[in-house]
């Protein structure tokens, strides 16, 4: 679909209401929802899409920022017609996608599943240039308080000249792809060799600025006045119950609670830790993701309240 000088890839199948959307997380394409999104076409509409800079998607305006990419996600299912209210489904750094876009156009949004989303106050392992080794970083804590530019979407901005060589170099990939890593071996071949190419052949604008310290600090600040933003928007929270070696304790707890914070973020809302999965819970439990969203959509179609469920 083209949004103005630059197209975004968008893979729309099935049929009913509401329309499913699903969020990859950061350096995963589209085909990362090979395993849920067929199944859930079987009863309702359901989207997924990649945005710019990743796989078949252009390079998009710069400066590049969340608001960024809700505006995009806005504009590109209005240009498919596709029409809400929708149930937004973000994994990991998508969460905070999809609640910003629950913010912006509420009324476009009839429920909310997050799928080990990550949270506005969350640290991560950064390594510095100059620095000997990795250390862990509160990302909001690095906002300069600088306000994040009006998202644009009609014009080329950031859009580069070699952009299409890109691409096809992309497409070649494709022809002979190399061996993915677990869990991405458990998709079907053809969804492998998209997800394998599209972390080889990453393309991010040079031009591009950090706004992200700022608009975590920004989500912080507004859970402080505004503690349940999506209101009773049923929301459903999946958190990893197996982490990553190597986190310290402390930190790995403090992961653990912001994960079942989240679910305070409405109040029609229900927690769930998945004890036997990693980060990528739609690749090691799809049956667990998929249960979930077809409850929400339950909740949404009949206005009624999700109904708890124990922890597996």
């Amino acid at each position: 679909m083209d949004l103005g000088g630059y197209k975004l890839h968008l893979h729309c199948t099935g049929g009913g209401h509401p329309t499913v959307i699903l969020e990859s997380g950061l350096g995963d394409s589209s085909a990362i929802w090979s395993l849920i999104q067929p199944e859930l076409s079987k009863t309702t509409r359901v989207c997924s899409y990649d945005r710019a800079g990743t796989a078949w998607s252009d390079l998009g305006p710069i400066p590049r920022s969340m608001k960024q990419e809700v505006a995009e996600l806005h504009e590109l299912l209005k240009r498919a017609k596709e029409n809400g209210p929708f149930v937004l489904v973000g994994h990991s750094y998508k969460g905070l996608l999809a609640r910003l876009f629950a913010g912006a156009y509420p009324r476009d949004v009839a429920g909310v599943v997050l799928v080990d989303g990550t949270h506005e106050s969350t640290v991560l392992s950064v390594q510095r240039r100059g620095e000997p080794q990795a250390r862990w970083v509160r990302i909001r804590e690095g906002s300069t308080g600088r306000a994040v530019p009006m998202a644009k979407l009609m014009e080329n901005a950031g859009a580069t000249s070699d952009d299409k060589k890109k691409i096809e170099v992309f497409i070649a990939c494709l022809a002979k792809p190399g061996v993915v890593e677990p869990p991405l071996d458990r998709v079907p071949r053809d969804a492998q060799a998209l997800e394998y190419c599209a972390h080889r052949h990453r393309r991010f604008s040079p031009q591009a600025d950090n706004y992200w310290p700022d608009e975590l600090q920004a989500m912080f600040d507004d859970r402080g006045t505004h503690p349940q933003p999506l209101e009773s928007t049923p929301l459903s929270v999946l958190a990893s119950g197996r982490s990553d070696n190597g986190i310290p304790s402390e930190i790995l707890k403090e992961k653990e609670q912001q994960k079942e914070d989240m679910a305070s973020l409405s109040s029609n809302s229900r927690f769930l830790r998945v004890a036997d999965s990693g980060h990528h819970i739609h690749l090691e439990n799809p049956a667990v993701v998929l249960n979930e969203i077809r409850d929400v959509i339950q909740a949404a179609r009949k206005h009624q309240p999700l109904a708890r469920r124990p922890d597996r």
